[in-house]
């Protein structure tokens, strides 16, 4: 299938969710297609595929992310759902039992975050709410979609997206990423390294969006900010989309079928370097 055929082979179309993908069940979820399985199945690696989705590990960086994410998008809801572990010596016998105590009058609230990132991921939410360009895109605030979760039809098969701001309005997508150094060379080698600009495409196609900004935010002070409208690499983006949805619907086919036999890197095959 050459390029173009694998970018208008199929119209976006929006679906009704009516409950049927929740934040609860979203990322257990395996009929609807995400861009992270998309990035998973990219390498047509089935292996590599079905190893990521039977590993359902959240690593401490993952919760600080989700943590920051619901502080700037859903702040109203941010103590029912995350709550910071008091920051201090576990080695000690009274630590122990002390941590031990806080967790079970806090059993109430799902996700314990580390003490130790209270004080960053507040200075980060302050630096950000700051920043005047952030503040614009956030002006529509109560008419815009906030970790809102979208299904639709794309490539012939069911997907879902979970977007972090969308002002229907104006049109534009919001993504929030936390990173290292917001160095422009710093900033492009992770869009390309966790192929972000497959997120963006798949994302903007799927809401018919017009623009795609990505807003980086340093994890160390002075946690400074690079605010990107993001239109490099989305033909790249769109044809890796296509690509490892039609890798899925393979494996899928192969699990249909009970075929055992290995689909490592390229599908078995050998590459030219």
């Amino acid at each position: 299938m050459m390029e173009g055929e694998l970018l208008t082979r199929y119209k976006p179309t929006l679906l009704e969710n009516n409950g049927i993908i929740t934040d609860d069940n979203y990322y257990q979820d395996r009929e609807y297609i995400s861009a992270s399985m998309i990035k998973a199945a990219s390498t047509c690696s089935k292996v590599k595929f079905d190893h990521i989705m039977n590993s359902n590990i959240e690593t401490e960086s993952m919760l600080i992310g989700s943590a920051f994410h619901h502080m700037m998008l859903e702040p109203d809801t941010f103590k029912d759902n995350y709550a910071f572990e008091p920051a201090m010596d576990r080695r000690t016998k009274a630590g122990k039992e002390y941590i031990k105590e806080w967790k079970e009058l806090n059993s109430h609230i799902p996700n314990h975050v580390p003490g130790k990132s209270e004080e960053m991921l507040l200075n980060m939410k302050e630096s950000l709410l700051s920043h005047p360009t952030y503040k614009e895109l956030m002006s529509n605030w109560n008419k815009s979609y906030k970790e809102e979760i979208f299904l639709f039809n794309m490539c012939n098969t069911k997907c879902k997206l979970k977007v972090d701001y969308y002002d229907p309005i104006k049109n534009y997508i919001v993504d929030i990423k936390t990173c290292n150094s917001i160095d422009r060379d710093d900033v492009i080698n992770s869009i390309n390294k966790y192929q972000y600009f497959l997120q963006a495409a798949f994302y903007m196609d799927a809401l018919k969006a017009d623009n795609f900004y990505f807003v980086f935010i340093e994890k160390k002070a002075p946690y400074d900010i690079l605010i990107a409208d993001y239109t490099s690499r989305l033909d790249d983006g769109r044809v890796f989309y296509s690509i490892g949805i039609s890798n899925i619907e393979l494996f899928r086919s192969m699990d249909d079928l009970k075929d055992t036999s290995k689909m490592f890197h390229n599908g078995n095959s050998i590459i030219g370097m």
